[in-house]
């Protein structure tokens, strides 16, 4: 039987595999496993661990951004060479490399921004500082940033990440207890 079909005739080899895939897939994806390594615990409400996660943000932002880098390159040079706006395309160029209309809303964005309250300062003037709306009494954050924020922060908590900071944080506050602000050790034995 040399030479012998591994699937039974009428089967597509390549259909029947990714039918089992997707099965297994399925299967770690409902029993709360990592569906790339398949060892460990998925992170709660995603199909991958954490590591694997790391792992893939890592490769695909970095392909990505050469990726999109080259294109746009490309894309820069062929309209440049053409005589085409950089920025639109559509255009011939008026103002250096830049059309009338994309030199105008380039201009309008620049001015906008000078004009507008720097966002460390923004707290000062009773403004949120991520979004510039009013801001909540005692807060420097709106209602909606800071109800965004509570939730991330939740998020964050859960990782195992957050353990080194409040080890460190703890670690500081030992510190302080010891110490006295001119850095000298504070007599805790008792008197005799």
């Amino acid at each position: 039987m040399k030479g012998a079909a591994r699937f039974p005739a009428g089967i597509n080899a390549r259909l029947l595999q990714k039918r089992m895939n997707h099965e297994q897939y399925q299967w770690y994806k409902e029993h709360g496993i990592c569906t790339h390594c398949r060892h460990e615990k998925a992170e709660p409400g995603k199909t991958l661990c954490l590591a694997c996660m790391m792992d893939n943000r890592q490769y695909k932002s970095k392909k990505d951004m050469d990726k999109q880098n080259a294109k746009s390159m490309s894309q820069y040079y062929s309209r440049k060479s053409a005589g085409l706006c950089v920025v639109c395309g559509k255009r011939p160029q008026e103002h250096g490399l830049k059309c009338k209309k994309c030199a105008a809303k380039i201009k309008m964005r620049s001015d906008r921004r000078r004009q507008d309250i720097l966002r460390s300062e923004r707290p000062d003037y009773g403004k949120c500082y991520i979004c510039g709306k009013p801001v909540m009494n005692c807060k420097k954050v709106c209602p909606e940033c800071y109800a965004t924020r509570i939730k991330s922060i939740s998020k964050i908590m859960h990782l195992p990440i957050s353990d080194v900071w409040r080890k460190e944080s703890n670690l500081r506050w030992e510190r302080k207890k010891y110490y006295d602000t001119d850095g000298s050790v504070e007599n805790n034995t008792a008197a005799t």
